[in-house]
């Protein structure tokens, strides 16, 4: 997708439309205290296997 890098909007210092950059909102960081983090890292320790399926071999939704 093509997103413009600048953007004419309105500035309230100024009080007029000026040209503005703007940026692609980035994805943080997952949080290790979320509760389905916390019960991944909690089945993957030890001698267990990986709790999902293999993504081979199916087609992509």
């Amino acid at each position: 997708m093509i997103r413009p890098s600048t953007v004419m909007t309105y500035c309230p210092s100024c009080e007029k439309h000026t040209p503005h950059t703007i940026e692609k909102v980035k994805k943080k960081k997952a949080s290790e205290l979320k509760q389905g983090q916390r019960r991944f890292r909690r089945v993957t320790a030890g001698y267990r296997g990986y709790p999902r399926p293999k993504p081979e071999g199916r087609e992509k939704p």
